[in-house]
């Protein structure tokens, strides 16, 4: 599993219980991803801070594939279509990519627009204004 954008860990603690892989939780604030690694004890989770243009590649080069990966960070048009063309040379048939916060600017609704029709997105689902996730399934 990947997360992109950690934040307060309150995610990733989900996602590390849900999980019978590995998560990497990447953010960029060293600040903030203190806050996270003290609020649980993941055994199942690495913290990977910095910029994730930068260290999601480092970390992608070491896996074979991704089974789940939720990206709701750098909530700016290129954020968006950077971190999904880089998850996309590790993903495989049932792999699931959720991207948050797709209506919070008209860059992220378009990213999302211009995703939603790649040519290797077999399903995308919308639920508007729940929690503003959507998934993409290949």
């Amino acid at each position: 599993m990947i997360e992109l954008g950690t934040c307060m860990g309150i995610t990733t603690q989900y996602l590390a219980k849900v999980t019978k892989g590995h998560l990497y939780t990447f953010e960029g604030s060293e600040e903030i991803l203190q806050i996270a690694r003290s609020t649980a004890q993941l055994t199942n989770a690495s913290y990977i801070q910095g910029d994730i243009s930068n260290k999601l590649p480092e970390i992608l080069s070491t896996l074979d594939q991704i089974d789940f990966a939720l990206i709701d960070a750098n909530h700016t048009y290129y954020g968006a279509k950077d971190y999904f063309g880089l998850l996309l040379d590790k993903i495989h048939k049932d792999s699931i990519i959720a991207i948050g916060d797709i209506y919070w600017s008209t860059e992220m609704n378009k990213a999302w627009d211009e995703i939603k029709d790649h040519p290797q997105v077999f399903l995308s689902l919308d639920f508007l204004n729940v929690e503003f996730f959507s998934l993409i399934l290949n």
